[in-house]
This record gives structure tokens, C-alpha cells and sequence, in this order.
């Protein structure tokens, strides 16, 4: 604390202490940031401290409000400026990422190759999946959309700044049905063990089909069918219509 300011030897013994001052030291920042497509580049800075002094870098200074929303900003970093070379302090900037989530939106739908729920950096390329990955019998697939009643197609190329799930859109796909005719035999109470007539068709799932046909001489049962609904699976569209003979 005192500085020794004698030009002449004075009559004792004595010690004298060195003062050091610390120097202004260059040490390098580097900013490295994550892309879209999860490559990094880098920013160097040459910033100065003094020797083995503690800087405290708060990491969210460096970012524009535009980038605030783009990557996930890292707790601050405290830094003891080398003596020797002033070093490096190296913050990196990982891009914020969401999910994405298919839902089939069909209870009978399946997946060929289930995906499960997928995470996106931001504005990374989407490649959404295709009509391979899905099925659903009797359905054609045409697309995702943003809301189960699909309403609104997603037509993103990019991951969004949120988590999504994207709905499956079904289209009633063309199916067969067949209509089985017994006409009743001539003792009045018998049926043959053949139908009388086919008639086959088709139409889409879920259509209904009016199936009764006019013979003359007969008129179907009272509990025969009138129409049938199409199900997806062609060979539940089957119906056996039996007319009894008029008397």
C-alpha cells in the first residue's frame, strides 16, 4: 500500500515488495449458431480483458430480437482471462425445435411404418409423409390437414415456430357389393339352396344401395332389406334377399 519513494539507503534493513498491475489481455469470443439443416457456422470476436479477470458474458446480448425467437439462448458464461494467450469462450446457439405429430384420424386407419412423433429444428425442410406409410381399406389417402375435419391443408415447406399435428384426409374409395336373390320354390315354403339370381356392383364406402328387385309373382319377405351402407371391406357388402311366391 506504500510506495517506496527513498533515494538513499536508509540506516536499517529493510524488504521491498513488487506491485503488479494487470495488463489488458485480447481473448477471443467465438459465436457458433445452428441452421436449419443442423450445420453451425461460426463469429469470432477479439474482445479485451484485464489479466485474471472474471467476465461475466451474458449470451443473450449477442442476439438480434429476430434471433431471440430462433435459438435457444445458453445461461451466461463467467470467464478468467488468461494470463498467457487471453484464451477462447466459445457459446453456442442451438436452434429451437417442435414436433410434429401424424394422427391417422380414423379408428379402422393403420400406418404401414408407424412414425411416432417427429422433432423439427425451426424452418428446417419438411418432407411430410406419403400415402405409403398409411392405409385404410375401402380409402384413398389425399393428404394432411391442420384440423381433424380437414379444412385447412398444411402446405408448409418448413417447420413452423410451434408444435403440430397434422390430420390425415380420407376419400371413400371404390368398393363391390353383391345382391343374392332366392325366390321361393313352388311347394310355398322352400328355398333353393342356389340363388335365383346375382346381381353384383359397386359404388363407394359408406354410399348407401338400394338392393330390392321386382319379380313377378313374388314380393320380398317383410324383413328383407331395403338398402345396404358399403363397408370398406368388400366382402361384408354381401346381402341374401329371399321373396316369397304370391298365392
Amino acid at each position: 500500500t506504500t510506495k517506496f519513494t527513498e533515494t538513499k539507503m536508509p540506516a536499517k534493513d529493510f524488504t521491498l515488495y513488487a506491485k503488479w498491475v494487470p495488463v489488458d489481455i485480447n481473448y477471443f469470443l467465438v459465436l457458433r449458431k445452428e441452421g436449419a439443416d443442423g450445420k453451425w457456422s461460426q463469429a469470432t470476436e477479439t474482445r479485451t480483458g484485464k489479466t485474471d479477470e472474471t467476465v461475466a458474458i451474458d449470451p443473450a446480448e449477442f442476439l438480434t430480437e429476430a434471433e431471440n425467437d430462433t435459438y435457444d439462448i445458453p445461461e451466461s458464461v463467467s470467464y478468467t482471462v488468461s494470463a498467457e494467450d487471453g484464451g477462447t469462450v466459445s457459446i453456442s446457439y442451438a436452434r429451437k425445435r417442435y414436433s410434429l405429430t401424424y394422427d391417422l384420424n380414423a379408428e379402422d386407419a393403420d400406418w404401414v411404418s408407424k412414425p411416432g412423433v417427429k422433432s423439427y429444428r425451426l424452418d428446417a425442410a419438411l418432407k411430410l409423409l406419403t400415402q405409403s406409410y398409411v392405409t385404410r381399406a375401402g380409402y384413398t389417402f389425399d393428404g394432411w390437414y391442420t384440423d381433424a375435419g380437414c379444412t385447412t391443408e398444411f402446405t408448409a415447406a418448413t417447420m413452423p415456430a410451434e408444435n403440430i399435428t397434422l390430420y390425415a384426409k380420407w376419400n371413400a374409395g371404390q368398393v363391390n357389393y353383391t345382391v343374392n336373390y332366392y325366390l321361393q320354390n313352388v311347394d310355398g315354403t322352400t328355398y333353393p339352396n342356389t340363388p335365383s339370381e346375382t346381381v353384383p356392383g359397386s359404388g363407394v364406402t359408406g354410399q348407401a344401395v338400394d338392393v330390392q328387385k321386382f319379380f313377378e309373382g313374388f314380393a320380398p319377405k317383410a324383413d328383407s332389406s331395403t338398402s345396404i351402407t358399403l363397408q370398406a371391406d368388400s366382402a361384408q357388402n354381401v346381402v341374401d334377399l329371399y321373396y316369397t311366391r304370391n298365392r
